[in-house]
């Protein structure tokens, strides 16, 4: 019912063309070079050759085909990392300002107690009261007998103001040892005659002159400084003191 079409045979089977690329796509499998984005590059093959530039596309392929020593894994990822070396932040030193040592503040010159006058020094005891010692002695009278002790006899002038209560007599003096002990000034009818004791003028300033006895221990007989206090009942902020040998 069909006649001829032209000189072109219908026919079954495979051609040349056909033969070479499945050639081509074994060898591809075999070698493991075709993954499953490969099926899309077979298609297009396929279409290729069906329209006759087989041999063209033969020869495009192979300029462009990478070539392989030995196996491939196509699951291996890329020499590529995104990895980048941890951030290492630089640090310029600060100066540092050299320390400076504080100076320590020199301690404060420690004041020596001024010395305490002696012997023919005149020195003032407040209130316009003055006191001299002119002279110590060792008092031996005959009716004293007592072993380890000995009497301390100092000659005063005591110069008063013009008050009309004020006196001076033994019991406002007193002898301090190197010890600390302390001894107070006789007042009675033993001490070394003329006995210190006087009053004040009112109206004038008067001048007192006398004995003053102590009863000391032979041990601190030496280095006896004496006080005076020229008030009554011996309150004094700073009392006249003289060293006495």
């Amino acid at each position: 019912m069909f006649g001829n079409d032209g000189g072109h045979d219908d026919h079954d089977g495979f051609g040349l063309g056909q033969l070479l690329f499945g050639l081509w796509l074994w060898r591809e499998l075999d070698s493991g070079r075709l993954d499953a984005g490969g099926v899309f590059k077979a298609l297009f093959v396929i279409a290729a050759v069906l329209g006759g530039g087989f041999l063209l596309l033969l020869a495009i392929i192979g300029a462009t085909m990478p070539r392989y020593d030995g196996a491939v894994d196509l699951d291996a990822p890329y020499p590529f990392t995104t990895d980048l070396p941890a951030y290492v932040p630089v640090t310029t030193p600060r100066p540092t300002r050299a320390t400076v040592p504080t100076a320590m503040p020199s301690p404060a010159p420690t004041r020596k107690p001024p010395a305490i006058p002696g012997i023919g020094k005149r020195v003032a005891a407040g209130d316009g009261w003055t006191v001299k010692a002119d002279k110590v002695q060792r008092w031996k009278p005959s009716w004293y007998h007592e072993p380890g002790w000995r009497l301390v006899t100092v000659h005063l002038v005591i110069g008063m103001p013009a008050t009309d209560d004020g006196c001076a007599w033994g019991d406002m003096f007193s002898l301090t040892a190197r010890s600390g002990r302390e001894y107070q000034g006789w007042l009675d009818q033993t001490n070394r005659e003329p006995e210190l004791f006087a009053c004040t003028d009112y109206h004038r300033t008067t001048t007192a002159k006398g004995w003053v006895t102590f009863e000391v221990r032979d041990k601190d007989a030496k280095g006896l400084v004496m006080s005076f206090c020229p008030d009554v009942l011996g309150f004094c902020e700073q009392p006249a003191r003289i060293r006495i040998s």
